[in-house]
């Protein structure tokens, strides 16, 4: 992304499946987002949150004082993981993204604030 942002990718995983975002940073302001999706069958495990806890720590250590995760208002489990993980709920996104089934939804923001 140049100078104003740069993303760190993973690269293939156990399943085989092709690279996805799990951070994008912005030096700028030295902030960064983060996100995540992985299969059904290791849902309920504990696995996502504590990835998400190492990444954020990760980012807090590498100069990034804040970090922030966003999820579907119906995604419930996926706000769970990042108050596992450490985050508090900061906002509320209203009808900022189209579903899978086509219909508008809100989105709720979550940061880690490391000061």
């Amino acid at each position: 992304r140049g100078e104003r942002g740069e993303r760190i990718r993973k690269r293939k995983n156990r399943s085989g499946n092709t690279r996805q975002r799990i951070a994008s940073k912005n030096i700028q302001y030295m902030t960064a987002e983060v996100g995540y999706c992985y299969g059904s069958k290791h849902w309920g495990k504990g696995y996502a949150s504590e990835a998400l806890r190492k990444v954020i720590e990760y980012l807090h250590g590498e100069g990034f004082p804040v970090v922030t995760a966003e999820h579907f208002v119906s995604n419930k489990a996926s706000g769970r993981v990042m108050e596992k993980a450490g985050m508090v709920y900061e906002a509320t996104l209203k009808s900022r993204v189209i579903n899978k089934i086509g219909e508008r939804e809100d989105v709720l923001v979550y940061v880690s604030i490391c000061e």
